[in-house]
């Protein structure tokens, strides 16, 4: 994860949204809380690599 993100330049602020945007999608498509709940605790952990800025 990290080599591929090195150089995006990606912030808090990108990765946050990302996650709303995601967090939507999931509820427009009206996928059940804990399957939204475990999308999100498999992306969690991977913000120390995502986040370079």
């Amino acid at each position: 994860m990290k080599p591929i993100h090195a150089n995006l330049g990606i912030n808090c602020e990108n990765f946050n949204a990302l996650v709303e945007q995601l967090q939507f999608a999931m509820d427009k498509k009206k996928d059940p809380f804990h399957a939204q709940n475990k999308v999100l605790a498999v992306l969690a952990p991977m913000h120390r690599d995502i986040i370079t800025r």
